[in-house]
């Protein structure tokens, strides 16, 4: 028996371990699925940077962040979230740790844009109630850089608010006019303490850019330019109603640029010559940059506490003509460095303005010289009196102020108010068009402006393409209209071809970013 159970349990003992084995293999893939079966998670925290508290989330591996509401900050625009100084996209999935930081921007920053290309730069603003401890007839470097970030603010009152509203400006005035014609002007008004004084800034801005072209070409056939005073009389009116609130000792600071310049070098002057000045002359501060010449030459009072800021490479500056019998008031201030390459260079190194270039047989040698050959080679065409043409001729004559009033500003305030009615993408890829057609076939360029079918058909193009109505033969008149002018004055045509190269160097010289390269580079040098 003994031998019987000591046979089996040999027998068995092979099966046992066995079994013994089955029952631990399992046991061992449990344990690997529960590795296998481990989540791993991340925490991403908000550091708002002083704005308000945003909860921290917790996400499993290879996660999307949920992207939270966007903070605020008193006197602080959001930009967005950034991780390693780089703006966050919350499409990355997410494997480690991480903390992402509100990027803000003060709202007394102003925003200029480069026209070459879609860089921006953002210049911080700076205030200072000294900055009025001296009178008003001495230049302030400090005062010419606040005027220009006031002058430059973007268009939208939102962003005008925010900027007097960071500086702890009260009684914010915004007006935009709702004429849907070229007439209208947007200006805002804005009060300061500054210790025992009081300070009225005033904001003059384009409203409907483009639209406004249309208005700088109608300048009347005598005194201030014709449009420029009939905004500034808008401005001014209602700045005299806003000062009922306060005392005349007062300072107030007005400033503009381009056109809005022109309009403030007007205002100035109805303020001065008022005989029931709400304003002394001594608590009346004036900044303006890129001014045109608004002011009747006979009127034109040069005051020791209106400063315009020039850049004499700019084509603006020079109109509407001197000859014509335009000038502005004040005193001119000229910032234009014939190094303008290199200081722009030095300011941004991948910001290329083209070099002036000097052509043989050309007497036009220097950055200055352009505008001023402009002007004379725009009014040189008169009609030929001997010519059996002569009747017709009179019809395209524009070398005086008269002759241009009825020959050319109509035409031009026509195509102007016409084109830019259009909405801003049928108007961009039109403007893209010009610049390729001038890019790539100058020659084709010069055919398309001296011809006016060819005019008419480029501008039609994109109207029809986008469906836009118009009137056929108003559009074509005014084409022929402005073609008969130019391919009458061959010397302007001739002068643009030999030049075309420095043009488009002239151009940016009226744009803001330069101005202020070259008003930095001036203030921080003389």
């Amino acid at each position: 028996m003994k031998k019987k159970l000591l046979k089996s349990f040999i027998l068995t003992m092979p099966l046992l371990f066995a079994l013994s084995a089955c029952e631990e293999k399992p046991a061992e893939n449990i344990e690997n699925k529960d590795e296998i079966n481990v989540v791993t998670k991340y925490n991403v925290t908000f550091d708002s940077d002083g704005g308000n508290n945003v909860d921290s989330q917790e996400l499993e591996e290879n996660g999307l962040v949920t992207k939270p509401a966007n903070p605020t900050k008193n006197k602080y625009t959001f930009l967005g979230w950034y991780l390693n100084d780089e703006l966050f996209d919350f499409n990355t999935k997410i494997n480690s740790n991480i903390t992402l930081k509100a990027k803000w921007r003060s709202n007394s920053t102003v925003t200029l844009n480069r026209l070459d290309s879609d860089v921006t730069y953002d210049v911080e603003t700076n205030f200072n109630a000294n900055y009025f401890d001296q009178p008003s007839n001495v230049f302030s470097k400090d005062l010419a850089r606040f005027s220009f970030n006031m002058s430059a603010i973007n268009l939208g009152d939102d962003r005008v608010y925010n900027f007097f509203d960071a500086l702890d400006f009260d009684n914010i005035f915004l007006i935009k006019q709702s004429d849907d014609s070229y007439q209208g002007v947007s200006y805002s008004f804005a009060h300061k303490k500054i210790g025992n004084d009081d300070l009225v800034a005033v904001s003059i801005r384009g409203m409907r850019y483009y639209e406004e072209w249309a208005g700088n070409f109608d300048m009347g056939k005598e005194g201030n330019h014709k449009n420029f005073d009939a905004c500034a009389h808008i401005v001014y009116d209602s700045l005299k109603e806003y000062m009922k609130s306060y005392p005349s000792s007062t300072k107030i600071l007005i400033s503009g640029y381009s056109r809005s310049a022109a309009i403030s070098d007007i205002v100035a002057d109805m303020i001065m010559k008022d005989t029931n000045q709400f304003v002394e002359d001594d608590n009346l501060y004036v900044y303006t940059f890129e001014a045109p010449k608004g002011l009747d030459i006979n009127n034109a009072v040069a005051y020791p506490n209106v400063f315009n800021i020039i850049n004499s490479a700019d084509l603006v500056t020079y109109l509407p003509m001197e000859e014509f019998g335009f000038s502005r008031c004040g005193i001119d201030i000229d910032i234009y460095n014939s190094n303008a390459s290199a200081i722009v260079k030095e300011f941004d190194k991948n910001f290329d303005l083209a070099e002036f270039k000097t052509y043989w047989g050309n007497d036009i040698k220097k950055d200055t010289d352009l505008p001023k050959a402009v002007i004379k080679n725009l009014i040189s065409y008169r009609a030929n009196t001997s010519s059996e043409s002569y009747q017709e001729d009179q019809y395209y004559e524009i070398y005086t102020r008269e002759k241009f009033d009825e020959n050319l500003s109509p035409t031009v305030q026509y195509l102007f108010n016409f084109v830019f009615d259009t909405n801003t993408e049928t108007l961009n890829k039109m403007f893209k068009g010009m610049m390729d057609l001038f890019g790539d076939n100058l020659l084709g360029a010069i055919n398309t402006f001296t011809d006016g079918e060819e005019l008419h058909d480029f501008v039609a193009k994109y109207l029809d393409e986008d469906n836009i109505s118009y009137n056929d033969e108003e559009l074509r008149e005014a084409s022929n209209k402005l073609v008969g002018i130019l391919e009458r004055n061959t010397s302007l045509l001739m002068f643009a071809y030999i030049n075309s190269s420095n043009l488009g160097r002239m151009g940016m010289m009226h744009s803001p970013i330069i101005e202020y390269i070259l008003l930095d580079y001036y203030l921080n040098n003389n």
